[in-house]
């Protein structure tokens, strides 16, 4: 009231004193039921009395500031990219197969029942697959003209797009294909890993791994046990170019897979065993391990001068047509620095394996 009307007391008007009187009767008997009749009496002076309390008591509302609207924002529309596959293809590789020996009817006493073997059921083994970068075609160097005679020239090379797999295949990983393949061997009878030099053992006649490897990049394998792989899950090896250029993360002056330099925080060298995958940063193309922890089957043979030769054949080299060794790339867990450039070469039998030995997987890319 106090904003509505000055401080002070001031009588009441004339025409409301018999109301108000009226109204502080002592008795309550005496005191008015009903004001209606009073009002209208009194109508003259005010239009009507719930009118003029109305009045009085109004509140003012707060005026509110006007808010501009917003201005409608075009919506952005986002057209479609085709983003590059890789593309594998449909698992060829055959489990192998042995046929009884001709002659072992002869060698048994014909009183005696042979003893028929139970057919068992092979169980479909589903392969646990690595995420894959994409590498895109160019002109790449790869070589040293510093580095070994093998390393040399440097040159330049044009490779078409193609995916590599991020880390190497891991021992949860190859034990799948193990118990696919029901061994060992592969249908031509060669070794495709050695168990003695892996992490990966038989017991109660299933593959297992010892523990705290499963992470770990399988070892022990041989070039024919990673090519089989490979084609098990439908994508194939790298070539020693494209493993040369994914290791370089297009750089041409990265010396090793970190860049101009390379320390024991960086890359597992130098060091008494294999550690688990992506356990280091990776290079410019997402790829991990590039640099130590397990030496990497290429799909080349390996040839001395090769290089010297193949000035000629710069349009996605596939390596010589025959050789006595396979190519591996990226030094190992026990290497010095020099064994970890980008630019070195290492080579062996397809059929060894040691400690050292593992691979990564690559796949054409879809047009």
């Amino acid at each position: 009231m106090q904003k509505k009307f000055p401080e002070g007391i001031f009588p009441l008007p004339e025409k409301w004193t018999d109301v108000v009187r009226a109204c502080l009767q002592v008795k309550p008997q005496d005191r008015p039921e009903k004001l209606a009749p009073y009002f209208e009496q009194k109508s003259g002076a005010f239009a009507t009395p719930v009118d003029a309390i109305s009045r009085v008591l109004q509140v003012e509302k707060p005026v509110m500031a006007s808010v501009a609207a917003p201005e409608k924002k075009e919506k952005l529309v986002f057209h479609s990219m085709d983003i590059p596959q890789p593309k594998l293809q449909e698992s060829v590789i055959a489990r192998p197969s042995y046929d009884p020996d001709p002659l072992a009817k002869f060698k048994v006493d014909q009183n005696v029942a042979l003893f028929k073997q139970e057919t068992k059921t092979d169980i479909e083994v589903t392969p646990l697959l690595t995420q894959m970068s994409i590498v895109p075609n160019g002109f790449y160097a790869r070589g040293s003209q510093t580095g070994a005679r093998d390393e040399r020239p440097q040159h330049q090379v044009y490779v078409h797009s193609f995916a590599i797999d991020i880390h190497p295949v891991t021992n949860e990983q190859y034990i799948r294909f193990l118990e696919a393949m029901g061994g060992e061997k592969d249908v031509n009878n060669n070794d495709i890993i050695h168990l003695k030099d892996s992490r990966v053992k038989r017991h109660a006649g299933k593959f297992i791994v010892e523990p705290g490897y499963s992470k770990h990049p399988v070892v022990g394998v041989t070039w024919y046990g990673a090519t089989a792989y490979a084609k098990w899950v439908g994508k194939r090896l790298p070539t020693e170019a494209e493993w040369e250029i994914s290791a370089r993360g297009g750089s041409v002056e990265a010396v090793y897979p970190t860049g101009q330099f390379i320390e024991r925080s960086m890359a597992n060298f130098f060091s008494s065993d294999t550690s688990s995958v992506m356990s280091y940063k990776e290079n410019n193309f997402g790829l991990f391990d590039l640099a130590g922890n397990v030496y990497e089957w290429c799909s080349d043979w390996y040839e001395y001068n090769y290089y010297e030769l193949s000035l000629q054949e710069s349009d996605n080299p596939k390596g010589p047509q025959q050789g006595v060794y396979r190519v591996l790339r990226g030094g190992c867990w026990k290497s010095l620095k020099d064994d970890l450039r980008c630019s070195h070469r290492h080579r062996n039998s397809p059929s060894a394996s040691n400690r050292t030995y593992g691979f990564r997987c690559a796949a054409d890319v879809e047009a």
